[in-house]
């Protein structure tokens, strides 16, 4: 794989752990959570290689398999910024585990 692709996969990847979290959080068992996440990060590589190597592709297959993928895929590198703030800010038994087991600067969110 190509440090690019090396990169894109790593955030990629970084961009499931909220995907992983949420599934648990939704019911799905804890050692099918990864399975799942990781197969999605392999159906990316695959999607972005697609797109590298610059092969031809249906106007059809692009708009109902390429576009609702790659929205998927912004909202899930978006998602990284917005549990880190989620974490922080939010009252829940998830940040206290995530924030390392402690509040330290959150004292004025404690009422919410």
């Amino acid at each position: 794989m190509s440090p690019f692709m090396t990169r894109l996969a790593g955030l990629t990847t970084l961009g499931h752990v909220t995907f992983l979290v949420a599934l648990v959080q939704l019911g799905v068992p804890w050692w099918l959570a990864p399975v799942i996440a990781t197969a999605s990060v392999a159906m990316f590589v695959n999607r972005a290689n697609v797109y590298l190597r610059g092969e031809k592709r249906s106007r059809l297959s692009i708009a109902l398999v390429d576009v609702p993928y790659f929205i998927h895929w912004t909202a899930g590198f978006l998602a990284i910024s917005r549990t880190k703030c989620f974490v922080k800010f939010h009252k829940s038994p998830w940040s206290d585990i995530c924030a390392g087991g402690h509040r330290a600067g959150c004292a004025e969110f404690e009422s919410i």
